[in-house]
């Protein structure tokens, strides 16, 4: 028995040494300090001005505990007295190694004056690229469109004012929208007038001539075979024409580019014409309208549509 005595207290020794050690090689660990640097504000020039990078930081994200990608934070602001659809900037990073990480942040929508925050993760940037800090950094712009205000008129059938023409069968005005050309059309005759719209084209400011499509066809139906529409006598209609090549259908829904192009490509477009051919059948006859604009002049646009 009293061996017996001797090897309990041997076992429960030898449990508390163990126990002793195993606690001795999980000490408690110290708290990891996340990756920071302070890159802090840059300005950019672009047409019309300059965008601030303002307030950026190169940090490990706080909510992720593991993370081992850097975030880019910060606020940037449109400065240029531009509207911008899109501007797309590069930013370079020289890691340790001498290898350029790039990152390219794309923004959309922004007036003059306008900020958005910024906050992403560069495609890749591990932390251990740095190993505390980048040795160098720089933002670019790369590419950019910004809003354009046209002054347009109507130059040809002569007889044309403004942006409206009339004569004894009809009397139509236009109007010019981001996306497309609207117009009025009135049927000044005693018979039926009728459009046959697959006889009708857009011609662009370059000469190439594209085939439209009009208000009630199915988008997906844009550039097959189109049924006419028959104006009675006296009666008006209301309509519209866009290029049926500037319609795409995108992820989730369908996008139309606009109808004369934004900055700076649109700056260049003074006296440059665009038309519209629209054979109409008038009193059994077909009258073949040309439709001639002028770009009379055009200046950036301040302000969103």
């Amino acid at each position: 028995m009293k061996k017996a005595g001797r090897l309990g207290r041997v076992a429960a020794l030898g449990v508390f040494f163990l126990l002793s050690v195993e606690g001795a090689k999980k000490p408690k660990p110290e708290p990891t300090i996340p990756f920071r640097k302070v890159l802090g504000n840059v300005s950019v020039a672009v047409d019309g001005g300059e965008f601030l990078f303002q307030d950026m930081v190169l940090e490990q994200d706080p909510k992720i505990e593991f993370s081992v990608l850097l975030r880019i934070n910060g606020t940037v602001i449109n400065r240029s007295s531009r509207t911008w659809n899109s501007i797309a900037f590069s930013l370079q990073f020289l890691d340790v190694n001498g290898s350029i990480v790039e990152h390219c942040p794309v923004f959309y929508h922004l007036a003059p004056g306008a900020s958005a925050p910024f906050s992403s993760i560069p495609g890749g940037i591990p932390i251990f690229s740095f190993k505390g800090t980048p040795a160098t950094w720089k933002i670019e712009k790369t590419s950019g469109t910004f809003l354009v205000d046209y002054k347009i008129s109507l130059t040809k059938p002569a007889g044309a004012k403004a942006l409206g023409f009339e004569d004894s069968a009809i009397a139509i005005v236009f109007a010019r929208s981001e996306k497309q050309m609207e117009f009025g059309l009135l049927n000044k005759t005693a018979a039926p007038i009728r459009i046959d719209w697959n006889q009708v084209s857009l011609v662009d400011v370059t000469g190439k001539s594209h085939v439209i499509t009009h208000s009630g066809v199915k988008l997906t139906d844009r550039e097959g075979q189109k049924p006419p529409t028959n104006i009675p006598p006296s009666a008006r209609i209301e309509d519209l024409i866009v290029a049926s090549d500037s319609i795409s259908l995108g992820t989730e829904k369908w996008y139309t580019e606009n109808f004369l192009p934004s900055g700076p490509e649109g700056l260049s477009l003074a006296k440059k014409n665009f038309s519209i051919f629209m054979p109409l059948e008038v009193e059994g006859k077909t009258v073949n309208y040309n439709f001639v604009f002028s770009i009379d002049s055009m200046t950036p646009s301040p302000t969103l549509p």
